[in-house]
C-alpha cells in the first residue's frame, strides 16, 4: 500500500475530525472586530499577513495587516481594511446573513444579502503566497449587482497613508512615523485587482481607492489583493533600505503573477496543499462522545489553527497578539514578554511534530543577543540602572562589584542580561527587568524543544550552544556563595526580590542540565566539567513544609522574600503571593526539573501544589495560568478525570465565536496547552517515553505522528473498553537515537524492525518506579518499530510468524509520512 493511498487515508479521517469544529457567525455585527487584541472573529493568516472578518448589514469588510509592519520603539500597525458593497440590486430584505471559520482549509465562508443580492464569499489568505483571495458568487437567479470594493488604508495618529488606481488595480500604502530617535521607518502596501470582470478603478490621493463593476447574477468574480512590506522599509530619511523594494513595487509585481481564474485555482491547490500537509504534520482522535472530551479537542484544533495561521519558519515571530492587528495601539505593544507569554505559545509545537515553527522564537531572542551582551556590560556601571522598580538589581550589582564578581565599567562580558519585555528587530520593550534575571534563560526553552525534538546537531552547535554559554556566563557571575552552597537573588515575581526564587532557580537549572548535555556531544569537557561543579552545589527547588498545617509540602516561589526594599526577610508561607499565579509549577513545564518519572515524594509535592492552587484560587481558571497548570498536572500524575473537566470547563467560559481562548488581557500564549493534550497521550521525561500516561482509562484516544523527544514519531491507539493500547503501535525513528520506551503492556513487549524482526532490547526499570518496565533499543535512522505484546513460549509458531511478517505496510508508511 503506498504512501500516497495512506496519506489520502489519513486526511479523510482528519477532515472527518476538523468538520465538527468551526467559527460561526450569524450576525454581521461582530462585536469584538476591532480590539487591541486578537479580534473575536475568523482569523485568516499565513504567518506574515493576518486578516480577519469584519462588517455590517450594509458591506463586508475584512481587516488587513502584516506580522512585521512594526513601528520602530512601538506597535505593530494596522494597514488598512477591504469591503465589499453591492450599490444597486434589488430591494428586498437583507436579513440573510451566515459566517463560518472552517479549519481545515483555511477559508472563511460568508453567506450576506446586500442591497437584495444574495451574495457568497469564500475567503483565504494563500498559505504559500502573500496574496488574500475573495471568490465573489452572486447567488441571485434575477438580478445583476453593482459591486463597489474599496481599500482604505488606516488612517490614526498622523502616521502618512496614499492610495492609487493604476493598471486595473486599486492601492494603499502606509507608514510608520520616523520620530526623533527612529532607527528606522516601515512601511507596508496592498494592491488589489478583480479578476473575471471589467472594472472601474478610481483613488481619493490619500487613504482609499475604489474599484466598481458588475457582478451578473449567478456568476463569479474573484477580488484578489497583494499586501507587501513591513520590517525596515527605509531609512529615517526616506531612503529605501539596502535590498528592500518599495512595497508597493513590490506588490504590483506580486498581484501580476495572478492574472486568471486557472492562475487562482493553482494557486488554491497550492493553499489546499499545504493545509493538508500541515494537518498531517499530526493528529489525534479522542473519544468524544464525553462531552468534556470533545470540548478539549475542539480547543487543540482551534489552537493548531492558530498557530497554523500565525507562526511560519523564515517569518517574523508573533507578539502577544499574533499577527491579527486591527489597531495602532495593542497591549503591552503586543510585545514579545519573556517570563513566560511569548514562550508559552510555542509549547506543544514539538510535541505535535511541527518543530520547526520553534524557528521563529529563536530567532527572535538571537536577534536580541546583541543588545543582551551589552546590557550585561552595563552592570558595571549600575547607576545606570535607573528605574525604581529595578533599584534592587542596581544595588546588588554594587555588592557584586565589591566582591569581584562584576567588573567594575566593564560590568559582565560574554553574557546575555534580557529585560522583561522585548520588541522585533533587537527593539527595546519597556526596558525594565522588574527585578527579574529569568528572561534569557527563560527564553532558551524553544531553542532547546527544538534540539531536543530534533536532534538537529548543527543547530545545536551555531545557535543553542553559543547562547547557553553566554546565559551560563551569566549565572557563574551573579550567583554567590553563602555557608559552602550556591545563592541566587532575583524577584520572584515581577517587582519583587528575593532568595533563591523558583523561576529563577528553575531556568537556570534547565540552562544548566542542557549547557552540560550540549558540551558532552560537542566535545567541549571544559565546560561540561565546570557546569558540572556548579550543578552539584545549584539551590534546590523551594518547598514549604506542613502547608498552612497541611502536613502538606508544597512547591514554594523563593527560600526567603522582601516585601519592599529594606524589610526584613520573610519566609514566604503562603502562595497566594503569587495572586493565583501557578509560578512554581513552571519547575515542571517548561524547564523539565520535576516530571512524570520524578520520584513519588517529589510528585506528591508536585500534586499538592495543584491542590493548593486549585483549592485557595481556583488556578485553573487565573488568566495567567492556562498554559501552565494543566500540563504541569498532567506530568506530576495528576488525577486525569479532573484535568480534563477543569480544562473543559475553562475553555467554556472563555471561548470566543472564533474558537479562539480570550480571557481579556492575553492572545496568542493560550495555544500553548496544546502540550498537556500532547502529554496525556505521549511524553518524554527523564530520557523514557511514556504513552498514555494520563489518560482516562475507560475512553478511546488514538494519535498519528506525535513526536517525541529524540526525534521520534509515535503512532498509537488507546481501548477504553479493553482499558490497554492496541498492538500494532509504531515508531519511526528520524534520526537514529537510542531509546528508552516504558513498556506499553504490564506483561511486557516485543519490539520488531520493518522486516518483522525482533529487535534486540534491554529491559529496566523506571528510576523511582520499580513497577514500570521501560525497554531501551538501539534505531536506525528512518526506520520503522512495531510494538507487540511479549512473545512467551510461542517463537516458532505459525502465529507468530504470521505477526512477525503480515503486517500492513499501513501500518509502517503511517509512522513516517
Amino acid at each position: 500500500m503506498g504512501s500516497d493511498i495512506i496519506k489520502n487515508r489519513d486526511w479523510e479521517d482528519v477532515k472527518r475530525i476538523l468538520s465538527r469544529y468551526y467559527g460561526e457567525w450569524t450576525k454581521p455585527d461582530y462585536p469584538g472586530a476591532v480590539n487591541d487584541r486578537i479580534p473575536n472573529t475568523a482569523i485568516l493568516g499565513n504567518g506574515d499577513i493576518g486578516v480577519s472578518s469584519d462588517g455590517s448589514s450594509t458591506e463586508k469588510i475584512f481587516n488587513i495587516s502584516k506580522g512585521d509592519f512594526w513601528e520602530y520603539g512601538g506597535s505593530p500597525l494596522k494597514l488598512g481594511l477591504i469591503s465589499v458593497g453591492v450599490t444597486r440590486g434589488d430591494t428586498a430584505d437583507d436579513s440573510e446573513f451566515n459566517e463560518r471559520e472552517y479549519l481545515a482549509d483555511a477559508t472563511t465562508v460568508t453567506k450576506q444579502t446586500l442591497c437584495g443580492v444574495p451574495l457568497q464569499i469564500d475567503s483565504w489568505v494563500s498559505a504559500t503566497s502573500n496574496l488574500f483571495v475573495m471568490k465573489l458568487t452572486s447567488l441571485s437567479s434575477q438580478t445583476d449587482a453593482n459591486v463597489t470594493v474599496s481599500l482604505k488604508a488606516h488612517i490614526y495618529g498622523g502616521r502618512p497613508v496614499s492610495s492609487s488606481a493604476e493598471n486595473r488595480s486599486i492601492m494603499i500604502k502606509r507608514s510608520s512615523l520616523a520620530g526623533e530617535a527612529c532607527s528606522y521607518v516601515s512601511a507596508a502596501a496592498a494592491v488589489t485587482r478583480v479578476i473575471g470582470a471589467d472594472g472601474k478603478y478610481t483613488s481619493n490621493g490619500r487613504d482609499s481607492s475604489t474599484a466598481e463593476f458588475i457582478l451578473p447574477k449567478n456568476e463569479t468574480v474573484y477580488i484578489v489583493t497583494a499586501v507587501c512590506g513591513g520590517g525596515k522599509t527605509y531609512d529615517c530619511e526616506g531612503a529605501l533600505m539596502e535590498g528592500r523594494t518599495a512595497p508597493e513595487d513590490e506588490a504590483y509585481k506580486l498581484i501580476d503573477t495572478v492574472g486568471n481564474e486557472a492562475d487562482i485555482e493553482l494557486l488554491r491547490r497550492e493553499h489546499l496543499d499545504w493545509w493538508r500537509d500541515y494537518w498531517l504534520r499530526s493528529y489525534i482522535s479522542l473519544d468524544t462522545s464525553d462531552p468534556d472530551v470533545d470540548v478539549v479537542q475542539k480547543y487543540y484544533y482551534a489552537a493548531q489553527y492558530e498557530l497554523g495561521c500565525g507562526v511560519r519558519e523564515g517569518k517574523l515571530a508573533p507578539g502577544l497578539y499574533g499577527i491579527w492587528h486591527t489597531t495602532d495601539n495593542a497591549y503591552w505593544h503586543s510585545d514579545y514578554h519573556l517570563n513566560y507569554n511569548f514562550v508559552s505559545a510555542f509549547y506543544g509545537l514539538g510535541s505535535s511534530n511541527r518543530a520547526s515553527m520553534l524557528l521563529p522564537a529563536a530567532d527572535a531572542i538571537m536577534e536580541y543577543v546583541p543588545v543582551g551582551l551589552a546590557r550585561a556590560r552595563a552592570l558595571g556601571q549600575p547607576d545606570s540602572i535607573t528605574d525604581g522598580r529595578d533599584a534592587r538589581i542596581r544595588e546588588f550589582a554594587k555588592e557584586l562589584i565589591g566582591k569581584g564578581k562584576i567588573e567594575r565599567d566593564s560590568g559582565i562580558t560574554d553574557a546575555v542580561l534580557y529585560p522583561v519585555s522585548i520588541l522585533p528587530f533587537a527593539m527595546e520593550g519597556d526596558n525594565v527587568y522588574h527585578g527579574e534575571l529569568v528572561d534569557a534563560p527563560f527564553s532558551a526553552f524553544p531553542m532547546i524543544e527544538y534540539y531536543n525534538y530534533t536532534l538537529d546537531k548543527e543547530f545545536l552547535k551555531n545557535v543553542l550552544y553559543p547562547y547557553l554559554t553566554y546565559v551560563l556566563n551569566f549565572m557563574e557571575h551573579w550567583i554567590v556563595e553563602e555557608n559552602g552552597e550556591y545563592v541566587w537573588y532575583a524577584a520572584y515575581n515581577e517587582s519583587s526580590w528575593a532568595k533563591n526564587a523558583v523561576l529563577e532557580t528553575g531556568a537556570y537549572r534547565m540552562c544548566l542540565e542542557c549547557g552540560i548535555n550540549a558540551a558532552e556531544e560537542l566535545g567541549d569537557t571544559e565546560k561540561a566539567e565546570k557546569w558540572r561543579l556548579y550543578r552539584g552545589r545549584m539551590p534546590k527547588l523551594p518547598v514549604i513544609d506542613d502547608y498552612k498545617g497541611s502536613r502538606k509540602t508544597v512547591l514554594g516561589i523563593a527560600d526567603l522574600y522582601q516585601s519592599s526594599p529594606g524589610s526584613p526577610w520573610l519566609m514566604p508561607s503562603d502562595l497566594a503571593l503569587t495572586n493565583g499565579n501557578p509560578l512554581p509549577l513552571e519547575s515542571i513545564i517548561p524547564f523539565g526539573l520535576l516530571g512524570y518519572y520524578s520520584t513519588e515524594e517529589e510528585l506528591e509535592t508536585a500534586r499538592n501544589t495543584v491542590d493548593v492552587f486549585d483549592r485557595d484560587m481556583n488556578s485553573w481558571e487565573q488568566i495567567n495560568s492556562f498554559p501552565k497548570i494543566y500540563a504541569a498536572a498532567v506530568c506530576s500524575r495528576y488525577d486525569c478525570r479532573k484535568i480534563i473537566s477543569k480544562l473543559a470547563a475553562t475553555i467554556r467560559k472563555q471561548i470566543q465565536l472564533n474558537l479562539m481562548i480570550e480571557d481579556t488581557i492575553h492572545g496568542i500564549e493560550k495555544a500553548g496547552e496544546t502540550a498537556a493534550v500532547n502529554n496525556m497521550l505521549l511524553l518524554s521525561d527523564k530520557g523514557i517515553i511514556k504513552l498514555f500516561g494520563c489518560w482516562d482509562r475507560n475512553l478511546d484516544a488514538r494519535f498519528v505522528r506525535l513526536r517525541a523527544k529524540g526525534a521520534f514519531l509515535f503512532t498509537a491507539k488507546y481501548r477504553g473498553n479493553t482499558h490497554e493500547i492496541t498492538e500494532g503501535a509504531t515508531m519511526y525513528s528520524e534520526a537514529g537515537a537510542a531509546v528508552a520506551l516504558a513498556s506499553l503492556w504490564p506483561e511486557g513487549m516485543t519490539v520488531l524492525d520493518e522486516e518483522g524482526n525482533p529487535v534486540r532490547t534491554a529491559k529496566s526499570t523506571a528510576p523511582g518506579h520499580d513497577e514500570e518496565a521501560v525497554y531501551t533499543f538501539d534505531t536506525k535512522p528512518g526506520m520503522t518499530y512495531t510494538f507487540i505484546k511479549k512473545l512467551v513460549d510461542r517463537a516458532g509458531s505459525a502465529e507468530t510468524r504470521s505477526r512477525l511478517t503480515k503486517r500492513s505496510d499501513q501500518t509502517l508508511l503511517r509512522g513516517k509520512l
